[in-house]
Protein backbone atom coordinates (compact mmCIF):
# COMPACT_ATOMS: atom_id res chain seq x y z
CA UNK A 1 0.00 0.00 0.00
CA UNK A 2 1.47 3.68 -0.83
CA UNK A 3 1.07 5.97 2.53
CA UNK A 4 0.21 9.50 0.99
CA UNK A 5 1.90 12.35 1.38
CA UNK A 6 -0.87 13.78 4.51
CA UNK A 7 -0.01 10.32 6.55
CA UNK A 8 3.57 10.23 6.37
CA UNK A 9 4.20 14.49 7.47
CA UNK A 10 1.16 13.17 10.76
CA UNK A 11 3.64 10.44 11.56
CA UNK A 12 7.14 12.13 11.48
CA UNK A 13 4.61 15.00 13.52
CA UNK A 14 3.83 12.36 15.94
CA UNK A 15 7.32 11.26 16.11
CA UNK A 16 8.89 14.92 16.62
CA UNK A 17 6.30 15.38 19.59
CA UNK A 18 7.18 12.02 21.30
CA UNK A 19 11.02 12.77 21.07
CA UNK A 20 10.67 16.27 22.29
CA UNK A 21 8.27 15.56 25.50
CA UNK A 22 10.65 12.71 26.22
CA UNK A 23 13.26 15.55 26.11
CA UNK A 24 11.76 17.58 27.90
CA UNK A 25 10.85 15.15 30.69
CA UNK A 26 14.45 14.26 30.81
CA UNK A 27 15.71 17.30 31.28
CA UNK A 28 13.14 18.00 34.00
CA UNK A 29 14.74 14.28 35.79
CA UNK A 30 18.03 15.80 35.51
CA UNK A 31 17.20 19.69 36.61
CA UNK A 32 15.42 17.84 39.62
CA UNK A 33 17.94 15.40 40.29
CA UNK A 34 20.96 18.38 39.92
CA UNK A 35 19.05 20.49 42.11
CA UNK A 36 18.49 17.93 45.14
CA UNK A 37 22.57 17.41 44.66
CA UNK A 38 23.18 20.77 45.08
CA UNK A 39 21.14 20.76 47.97
CA UNK A 40 22.21 18.25 49.76
CA UNK A 41 26.16 19.52 49.34
CA UNK A 42 24.43 22.30 50.88
CA UNK A 43 23.20 21.15 53.94
CA UNK A 44 26.60 18.70 54.52
CA UNK A 45 28.46 22.00 54.07
CA UNK A 46 25.90 23.72 57.01
CA UNK A 47 26.87 20.52 59.27
CA UNK A 48 30.11 20.84 58.67
CA UNK A 49 30.39 23.85 59.72
CA UNK A 50 28.43 23.73 62.64
CA UNK A 51 30.56 20.69 63.89
CA UNK A 52 33.72 23.37 63.38
CA UNK A 53 31.43 25.95 65.66
CA UNK A 54 31.27 23.49 67.90
CA UNK A 55 35.03 22.75 67.92
CA UNK A 56 35.80 26.44 68.64
CA UNK A 57 33.02 26.36 71.51
CA UNK A 58 34.80 23.28 72.83
CA UNK A 59 38.39 25.04 72.45
CA UNK A 60 36.81 28.10 74.54
CA UNK A 61 35.86 25.86 77.31
CA UNK A 62 39.03 23.85 77.73
CA UNK A 63 41.07 27.90 78.02
CA UNK A 64 38.31 28.99 80.26
CA UNK A 65 38.39 26.23 82.38
CA UNK A 66 42.32 26.48 82.67
CA UNK A 67 42.06 30.42 83.60
CA UNK A 68 38.71 32.62 84.18
CA UNK A 69 41.22 35.40 83.16
CA UNK A 70 41.77 33.79 79.28
CA UNK A 71 40.79 36.48 76.69
CA UNK A 72 40.77 35.55 72.77
CA UNK A 73 42.68 36.84 71.05
CA UNK A 74 45.57 37.71 73.54
CA UNK A 75 46.40 41.23 74.39
CA UNK A 76 49.51 41.96 71.58
CA UNK A 77 51.87 44.74 72.82
CA UNK A 78 51.19 46.39 70.13
CA UNK A 79 49.26 46.40 66.91
CA UNK A 80 45.37 46.00 66.26
CA UNK A 81 44.92 43.73 69.13
CA UNK A 82 47.36 45.70 71.72
CA UNK A 83 43.62 46.80 73.47
CA UNK A 84 41.78 43.77 75.49
CA UNK A 85 38.99 42.34 73.74
CA UNK A 86 35.88 43.86 74.40
CA UNK A 87 32.13 42.93 73.82
CA UNK A 88 31.99 44.90 69.96
CA UNK A 89 35.76 44.59 68.95
CA UNK A 90 35.60 42.49 65.68
CA UNK A 91 38.92 40.83 66.19
CA UNK A 92 39.35 37.09 66.49
CA UNK A 93 41.65 33.99 66.38
CA UNK A 94 40.93 32.17 63.18
CA UNK A 95 42.19 27.97 63.70
CA UNK A 96 42.32 26.01 60.55
CA UNK A 97 41.90 22.11 61.20
CA UNK A 98 42.73 21.16 58.15
CA UNK A 99 46.55 22.80 58.42
CA UNK A 100 46.87 22.75 61.88
CA UNK A 101 47.44 26.46 61.64
CA UNK A 102 46.51 29.70 63.57
CA UNK A 103 45.96 33.17 62.65
CA UNK A 104 46.35 35.45 65.73
CA UNK A 105 44.31 38.87 65.90
CA UNK A 106 42.44 38.71 62.78
CA UNK A 107 39.70 40.80 61.54
CA UNK A 108 37.10 38.77 59.31
CA UNK A 109 35.76 41.47 57.30
CA UNK A 110 39.09 42.42 56.30
CA UNK A 111 40.41 39.26 55.60
CA UNK A 112 39.93 36.27 52.53
CA UNK A 113 37.50 33.79 52.86
CA UNK A 114 38.97 30.70 54.39
CA UNK A 115 39.21 27.91 51.50
CA UNK A 116 36.50 26.01 50.79
CA UNK A 117 37.71 22.55 50.94
CA UNK A 118 39.18 23.42 54.54
CA UNK A 119 37.28 22.87 58.40
CA UNK A 120 37.95 26.26 59.30
CA UNK A 121 36.84 28.10 62.62
CA UNK A 122 36.88 31.90 64.55
CA UNK A 123 37.32 32.09 67.98
CA UNK A 124 36.69 34.75 70.28
CA UNK A 125 36.57 34.61 73.76
CA UNK A 126 35.86 37.96 76.36
CA UNK A 127 34.95 39.15 79.59
CA UNK A 128 35.10 42.90 79.49
CA UNK A 129 31.98 45.15 78.29
CA UNK A 130 32.52 47.86 76.38
CA UNK A 131 33.79 51.54 77.57
CA UNK A 132 30.98 53.22 79.44
CA UNK A 133 29.32 50.61 79.10
CA UNK A 134 27.88 49.55 82.52
CA UNK A 135 26.77 45.94 84.00
CA UNK A 136 23.32 46.19 84.80
CA UNK A 137 22.13 42.94 86.48
CA UNK A 138 17.97 42.04 86.87
CA UNK A 139 15.96 39.50 88.67
CA UNK A 140 14.62 36.56 86.20
CA UNK A 141 12.21 33.98 86.50
CA UNK A 142 13.35 30.57 85.97
CA UNK A 143 11.09 26.99 86.09
CA UNK A 144 11.55 27.32 90.18
CA UNK A 145 10.92 30.65 90.63
CA UNK A 146 12.40 34.07 91.15
CA UNK A 147 16.06 34.35 90.73
CA UNK A 148 17.24 37.73 92.35
CA UNK A 149 19.98 39.39 90.93
CA UNK A 150 21.87 39.17 94.12
CA UNK A 151 21.18 36.73 96.63
CA UNK A 152 21.43 37.57 100.06
CA UNK A 153 24.70 37.10 101.05
CA UNK A 154 25.70 35.77 97.99
CA UNK A 155 28.97 37.31 96.64
CA UNK A 156 29.58 38.42 92.78
CA UNK A 157 33.32 39.05 91.64
CA UNK A 158 34.03 41.53 88.96
CA UNK A 159 37.79 42.59 87.31
CA UNK A 160 38.08 46.15 87.28
CA UNK A 161 41.90 46.88 86.37
CA UNK A 162 41.55 49.72 84.31
CA UNK A 163 38.76 51.02 85.67
CA UNK A 164 40.47 51.87 88.88
CA UNK A 165 43.78 53.09 87.21
CA UNK A 166 41.61 55.81 85.25
CA UNK A 167 38.56 56.62 87.58
CA UNK A 168 36.50 54.95 89.87
CA UNK A 169 33.97 51.62 90.32
CA UNK A 170 30.52 53.36 90.36
CA UNK A 171 27.31 51.04 91.90
CA UNK A 172 23.89 51.38 92.85
CA UNK A 173 21.40 48.78 94.47
CA UNK A 174 17.84 48.23 93.89
CA UNK A 175 16.98 45.75 97.37
CA UNK A 176 14.08 43.66 97.39
CA UNK A 177 11.91 45.27 99.72
CA UNK A 178 12.73 48.65 97.99
CA UNK A 179 14.17 50.45 100.35
CA UNK A 180 17.61 49.78 102.79
CA UNK A 181 16.52 47.94 105.89
CA UNK A 182 18.01 48.43 109.19
CA UNK A 183 20.81 46.20 109.34
CA UNK A 184 21.53 45.98 105.77
CA UNK A 185 25.11 46.11 104.97
CA UNK A 186 27.45 45.83 101.91
CA UNK A 187 30.96 44.47 101.78
CA UNK A 188 33.28 45.02 99.45
CA UNK A 189 36.93 43.18 99.57
CA UNK A 190 39.00 44.75 96.82
CA UNK A 191 42.04 42.32 95.83
CA UNK A 192 45.07 43.92 94.28
CA UNK A 193 47.72 42.33 91.49
CA UNK A 194 49.40 40.69 94.29
CA UNK A 195 46.53 39.00 95.60
CA UNK A 196 46.25 41.02 98.79
CA UNK A 197 42.65 41.58 100.01
CA UNK A 198 41.59 45.17 101.41
CA UNK A 199 37.72 44.78 103.12
CA UNK A 200 35.41 47.62 103.44
CA UNK A 201 31.88 47.15 104.86
CA UNK A 202 29.03 50.14 104.61
CA UNK A 203 26.27 50.12 107.14
CA UNK A 204 22.77 50.68 106.56
CA UNK A 205 23.14 54.57 107.18
CA UNK A 206 26.54 54.93 105.23
CA UNK A 207 24.37 53.13 102.16
CA UNK A 208 22.03 55.92 102.94
CA UNK A 209 23.81 58.86 103.29
CA UNK A 210 26.27 57.95 100.09
CA UNK A 211 22.86 57.23 98.24
CA UNK A 212 23.29 53.43 96.54
CA UNK A 213 19.53 53.68 96.20
CA UNK A 214 18.91 56.79 94.64
CA UNK A 215 22.39 56.60 91.72
CA UNK A 216 25.42 54.89 91.27
CA UNK A 217 28.09 55.83 93.83
CA UNK A 218 31.45 55.03 93.63
CA UNK A 219 32.87 52.69 96.02
CA UNK A 220 34.96 53.34 98.91
CA UNK A 221 38.17 53.69 97.77
CA UNK A 222 40.23 51.77 96.05
CA UNK A 223 43.77 51.34 95.55
CA UNK A 224 45.33 51.59 91.57
CA UNK A 225 46.57 48.81 91.27
CA UNK A 226 43.13 46.97 92.30
CA UNK A 227 42.74 44.09 90.15
CA UNK A 228 39.37 42.62 91.05
CA UNK A 229 36.64 43.40 93.54
CA UNK A 230 34.25 40.98 95.44
CA UNK A 231 31.21 42.37 97.31
CA UNK A 232 28.11 41.24 98.89
CA UNK A 233 24.81 42.65 100.24
CA UNK A 234 23.68 40.89 103.59
CA UNK A 235 20.08 41.82 105.09
CA UNK A 236 18.15 40.87 102.00
CA UNK A 237 18.29 40.07 98.10
CA UNK A 238 18.58 42.66 95.50
CA UNK A 239 16.19 42.51 92.43
CA UNK A 240 19.03 44.74 90.85
CA UNK A 241 22.45 46.32 90.97
CA UNK A 242 24.38 48.60 88.71
CA UNK A 243 28.32 48.52 87.73
CA UNK A 244 29.47 50.74 86.13
CA UNK A 245 33.01 52.96 85.30
CA UNK A 246 33.39 56.54 85.88
CA UNK A 247 35.94 56.74 83.04
CA UNK A 248 35.51 55.86 79.30
CA UNK A 249 37.27 52.33 80.23
CA UNK A 250 36.26 49.10 80.06
CA UNK A 251 34.66 46.53 82.62
CA UNK A 252 35.29 43.10 83.94
CA UNK A 253 31.67 41.60 83.44
CA UNK A 254 30.10 38.60 85.53
CA UNK A 255 29.79 36.67 82.40
CA UNK A 256 32.32 35.06 80.01
CA UNK A 257 31.74 35.09 76.59
CA UNK A 258 32.74 32.37 73.81
CA UNK A 259 31.93 33.20 70.29
CA UNK A 260 32.91 30.77 67.84
CA UNK A 261 32.21 30.99 63.64
CA UNK A 262 32.67 27.78 61.79
CA UNK A 263 33.41 27.56 58.00
CA UNK A 264 33.26 24.58 55.36
CA UNK A 265 32.49 24.85 51.78
CA UNK A 266 30.02 27.34 51.18
CA UNK A 267 28.51 27.58 54.53
CA UNK A 268 29.24 29.35 57.55
CA UNK A 269 27.86 29.06 61.27
CA UNK A 270 27.89 30.91 64.67
CA UNK A 271 27.79 29.35 68.09
CA UNK A 272 28.17 31.63 71.25
CA UNK A 273 27.78 29.98 75.03
CA UNK A 274 28.04 32.30 78.39
CA UNK A 275 29.49 31.44 81.63
CA UNK A 276 29.26 32.58 84.73
CA UNK A 277 32.46 33.83 86.28
CA UNK A 278 31.55 33.25 89.63
CA UNK A 279 29.66 29.38 89.43
CA UNK A 280 31.15 28.62 86.44
CA UNK A 281 27.55 27.75 85.35
CA UNK A 282 27.53 27.01 81.49
CA UNK A 283 24.55 28.34 79.33
CA UNK A 284 22.94 26.69 76.36
CA UNK A 285 24.94 27.62 73.16
CA UNK A 286 22.61 29.85 71.29
CA UNK A 287 22.77 28.65 67.25
CA UNK A 288 23.14 31.26 64.49
CA UNK A 289 22.79 30.51 61.07
CA UNK A 290 24.66 32.91 59.41
CA UNK A 291 25.27 31.70 55.87
CA UNK A 292 24.42 28.77 53.58
CA UNK A 293 25.16 28.18 50.06
CA UNK A 294 27.93 29.64 47.82
CA UNK A 295 29.48 32.50 47.33
CA UNK A 296 32.04 34.96 49.43
CA UNK A 297 31.68 33.68 53.21
CA UNK A 298 33.22 37.54 54.25
CA UNK A 299 30.67 39.88 56.01
CA UNK A 300 29.06 42.93 54.11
Amino acid sequence: MIKSHNESGSALLITLIVVAAIGTISFAAARGALSGLQQQLRLEDGANAYQAALAGIEDGLLRWRHSRQIEVPAQATTGSCAAHPVTSSPFVDRIDLTTGTVQPCLNPAQASAPPTDHVVYDLKLWFRLDPAQPEIVDSVVRSGGIEPALAQDQAVEYTVDQAVREGRVLLKVTPQSGVIDPGDLLEVIATNHAGTETRSLLSETELLARGFLSGRTALTELASDTQQIRFKYFGQALTRYELAASAETPLGSRQSVIESTGYFGGAKQKLSLNLDRMSGELREPFDFLLFSGEGDLRPE
